[in-house]
């Protein structure tokens, strides 16, 4: 068997990916990758930060269990939507996995998504009734923070709205 051939008949077995791009989920699968991103990058300074005089605070999650969830769960599954993205080019997927994923990464996001939120919140309560001028690098620090929140939960109802379009749309066989 020549490589010619190989070729020829891995380029066979590879789904059109035309047609893959004219399946909306296959389309979320992209949005889901940019939100993990965005996420990640927006909750990167969530673990400490400096202050002022260069002294290291604390930041919004003083848990380190909580970090932990919250990282495994952004770059977990951009790595594992990447997977699923390289794994239906190259071929399908099995409908009932597919699913499975789904529910796992809308239940996680969620979670994610809400522990953050948490955070926030708490921090929020810290803070004086009394209008106050905060420091740039804390009010820096929130909004991000606030922000990888709804990206967290945003991601999740993406992956809820892949479950259904999957259940209701995709064939039984491999899931595209």
């Amino acid at each position: 068997m020549d490589i010619a051939h190989t070729f020829c008949s891995a380029t066979e077995e590879m789904a059109d990916i035309s047609e893959l791009l004219k399946k909306p989920s296959f389309l979320i699968k992209f949005l889901q990758v940019i939100l993990a991103v965005v996420g990640v990058a927006l909750h990167q300074d969530s673990i400490y930060s400096t202050g002022i005089n260069g002294s290291v605070n604390v930041g919004l999650l003083a848990d380190k269990n909580k970090i932990a969830f919250v990282y495994m769960v952004f770059c977990g599954f951009l790595l594992s939507t990447m997977m699923n993205i390289i794994g239906k080019v190259l071929g399908g997927i099995p409908k009932k996995l597919t699913m499975l994923w789904a529910v796992v990464g809308c239940i996680l996001w969620v979670a994610a998504g809400a522990v953050i939120l948490k955070a926030y919140a708490d921090v929020e309560e810290m803070l004086p009734s009394t209008p106050i001028k905060l420091p740039p690098e804390l009010e820096k620090l929130l909004n991000e923070e606030l922000a990888a929140g709804i990206i967290g939960i945003l991601n999740g109802l993406l992956y809820l709205v892949e479950f259904i379009l999957v259940a209701k749309f995709e064939t039984e066989e491999l899931s595209s």
